[in-house]
């Protein structure tokens, strides 16, 4: 899983990050690393972002459909998946 976003703030942070700042949390019940479930990350108010179209730079994150997506960029483009 590539990003994560905490729905309250609007905040993006890598699955990575995202285990480093509950390493310490108590209970530990935290699934392995990737084998968060979309069921999991709601019920902590977490949204999975979904990998854009392109190989740009990801510019941001855009809500399709109930889901997110990043917004990336293609030279001089924007692409929106």
């Amino acid at each position: 899983m590539g990003l994560l976003r905490y729905r309250e703030t609007g905040e993006l942070v890598t699955e990575t990050e995202f285990r480093f700042r509950n390493r310490k949390r108590r209970p530990h019940n935290v699934p392995e690393q990737g084998k968060l479930t979309e069921e999991w990350l709601a019920a902590e108010k977490i949204d999975p972002v979904l990998e854009g179209v392109g190989t740009g730079e990801v510019l941001g994150v855009e809500e399709i459909k109930g889901k997110w997506f990043t917004i990336k960029s293609a030279g001089s483009q924007k692409i929106v998946s």
